[in-house]
């Protein structure tokens, strides 16, 4: 059942309790949305830019130097400070619906990945399937990647996001025989290379985490018990970043905040393992 554009007939809703579930959520979210739109006042200027320290440039000027390592993906390839940075107010990129691809259309995959288009997996497929009666993104890899690709309308360059918001509705259908326990949903941000990164996530051991990954070195930031994953259940998740604020949201209440400071800006990205998962509704959003 399609919804146009996210006004959401309450037959379509999987839970007796709507306050709770994730399509509610949605539909609540994309009306506050719309009410709360930061103006173009707020925009901040090129003129009331406040001054950098001399430790900030030199900060600024380690990380404009790209990795050389040709085996890591690098998302931002160069001399980096010709990447524009910003925030999704100045750099919109809004929502996908992956509902509106024709049925069995091979929505993204890395086997033939389009750098340009607007996200693309770098590793696995994701397709336009039928499934549970409703038309979504449907992916079975066991290692599924896909990255947001945010640019400038006007330089035609990848942008670096600095505070924003990743929002996405999935649900997970099965778990593959052996998936370990750290498999599950994982919302990327702030991701510059593939060892480069935050990520939060939902585990198959029932937990939340918010981890992020320095070159190549995982650290956990905090984590908490969430309880098992509800095989076929939507969830709604939301991850932001707020200058050194991270905060991970499932079906619109808090479960993590952490604080750090190594990653200042990225793009946004989705990864699955060791799983079938369903994705409806993906959105970067301004905080």
């Amino acid at each position: 059942m399609k919804r146009e554009d996210f006004e959401l007939n309450k037959d379509i809703l999987r839970s007796d309790n709507e306050t709770n579930n994730a399509n509610y959520i949605i539909k609540t979210y994309e009306k506050n949305l719309e009410t709360n739109k930061p103006s173009e006042t707020n925009k901040p200027s090129e003129t009331n830019k406040p001054s950098e320290t001399v430790e900030k440039k030199i900060k600024t000027c380690i990380l404009n130097l790209a990795p050389d390592d040709d085996s890591i993906y690098n998302h931002y390839p160069g001399d980096r400070s010709q990447y524009p940075m910003g925030t999704p107010i100045q750099f919109p990129y809004g929502k996908i619906d992956f509902q509106a691809y024709q049925l069995g259309t091979i929505i993204t995959t890395s086997s033939s990945k389009d750098e340009s288009a607007p996200y693309f997996a770098t590793s696995g497929t994701l397709s336009c399937e039928f499934v549970d009666g409703v038309k979504d993104g449907f992916t079975s890899t066991y290692n599924f990647r896909m990255l947001c690709n945010p640019t400038d309308t006007i330089s035609k360059k990848r942008v670096r996001y600095t505070d924003f918001e990743t929002l996405f509705v999935g649900r997970l259908n099965k778990w593959h025989l052996g998936a370990p326990d750290w498999s599950g949903f994982h919302i990327l941000a702030r991701y510059q290379t593939e060892d480069d990164l935050y990520v939060a996530s939902l585990r198959k051991d029932g937990k939340v985490v918010i981890k992020k990954k320095v070159n190549g070195i995982y650290t956990t930031l905090k984590y908490a018990d969430y309880g098992a994953l509800d095989l076929g259940e939507e969830y709604f998740f939301q991850f932001q970043i707020e200058g050194n604020l991270l905060t991970y949201k499932i079906n619109g209440q808090i479960l993590l905040q952490a604080t750090d400071s190594d990653l200042d800006w990225g793009t946004t990205g989705l990864r699955f393992d060791y799983s079938d998962v369903v994705i409806d509704y993906l959105r970067i959003s301004a905080i």
